[in-house]
């Protein structure tokens, strides 16, 4: 699945809370995968976000891993 910002309601960005809900992680569990390089979030100001795109590629990463 291709992300695009072209659709009003498709998520950019997750807020680091939102992430960690949405994926059913802890923020523990989300600093390591971090730190580990498996997650790849971006800073605005003081704001931790993680692109939607790279959500969906550590999702694919974290499927192709648990095969």
């Amino acid at each position: 699945m291709e992300y695009s910002t072209n659709h009003p309601n498709q998520r950019v960005n997750w807020r680091v809370d939102e992430f960690c809900h949405a994926h059913g992680i802890g923020r523990t569990f989300f600093y390591d995968e971090v730190k580990k390089g498996e997650i790849k979030p971006i800073k605005i100001g003081r704001r931790t976000l993680v692109p939607a795109i790279e959500a969906k590629a550590w999702q694919d990463r974290k499927a192709e891993a648990s095969q």
